[in-house]
């Protein structure tokens, strides 16, 4: 494992040349990659403290098309808790989703990776909402342990909690994390699925309003903190009682501590952009004054007001 591989942006270039082809280059570690039918847009890739990230546009749009605008961002929300690990969907502005796969790379192996996961899941998720208009996909649904063997699972969870050096408390089916918050106290729990896959989950701590407005503002920002925040996405999960908004990381097998802890800095950093103002924008007048400022047309916001 080369250390110093993921900070050598010429390395970098010179291992996507290898996987894609000719680059251009856009800006300093910044390339776009050839054309490529499975994307429908133009790709880019980019090394910045050692994390590369490829992205693109996602433009699969809504259905039906009546559909109101806070519903649709709610659907991109609950996508991102089906995706591969590495991905995720974002806002880079406003009203303008992008798709995203981000890892630190050790190793050409790595790169490679990273970018077949990052075209199979745009194929695979376009295919899903095109045809079902529906995010979620039956394949990637959560299945927990069964409790007979949640004891053996916990065990190397508690592990890697251990030599992470990040203060946990382990409970009947998961183990417990502190986040680092400016006042609140917030805690992500990190769990076990079956066939190996591990994902450590923070639930957002304020109450949704309803109103349509509100619901619009909510996603929009946590969007744009999923974009902005590393290794961590937003996502939603619809419920019979209840909707639960939540930041997660996940995995396919068992983190290492440093990929756990990783993960924790960026919930905690997630907590701090945004707890605060989610329970500010349960109210009408201040998610209407954020949307304006975030550059929403007044058609969206229109549509968005008449279905409150």
């Amino acid at each position: 494992m080369n250390s110093f591989f993921k900070y050598d942006s010429q390395l970098i270039a010179t291992t996507l040349v290898g996987i894609t082809g000719p680059l251009e280059t856009v800006a300093k570690n910044r390339w776009s990659l050839p054309d490529d039918p499975a994307s429908r847009h133009s790709v880019e890739a980019w090394l910045n403290e050692g994390w590369l990230t490829f992205e693109t546009e996602w433009c699969v749009r809504k259905e039906p098309a009546l559909r109101p605008e806070s519903e649709y961002l709610r659907s991109l929300l609950e996508m991102n808790a089906h995706l591969a690990p590495s991905c995720k969907i974002g806002f880079l502005t406003s009203c303008n989703p992008v798709f995203t796969a981000e890892t630190l790379p050790n190793d050409a192996e790595d790169v490679e990776m990273l970018f077949y996961v990052f075209k199979d899941e745009i194929k695979r998720n376009r295919e899903v909402v095109l045809k079902r208009t529906e995010c979620a996909s039956d394949s990637t649904s959560q299945r927990l342990i069964d409790p007979e063997d949640m004891s053996a699972v916990l065990t190397p969870l508690v592990q890697r909690c251990d030599e992470s050096g990040w203060p946990y408390e382990r409970r009947e089916r998961s183990v417990v994390l502190e986040l680092e918050a400016r006042k609140d106290f917030f805690q992500a729990e990190l769990v076990t699925e079956v066939e190996g896959a591990t994902r450590i989950e923070f639930t957002l701590p304020f109450e949704p309003s309803g109103s349509g407005v509100c619901d619009l503002a909510t996603a929009a920002l946590l969007l744009r903190t999923c974009h902005i925040v590393r290794g961590v996405r937003a996502t939603w999960k619809p419920g019979e009682t209840s909707s639960l908004y939540c930041f997660e990381a996940t995995w396919d097998e068992l983190p290492a501590p440093s990929e756990l802890k990783r993960a924790l800095v960026g919930l905690s950093l997630a907590a701090r952009l945004c707890c605060d103002e989610l329970r500010a924008l349960q109210q009408d007048s201040i998610a209407n004054r954020f949307l304006k400022l975030q550059g929403w047309s007044l058609k969206q916001h229109s549509e968005i007001v008449s279905t409150t």
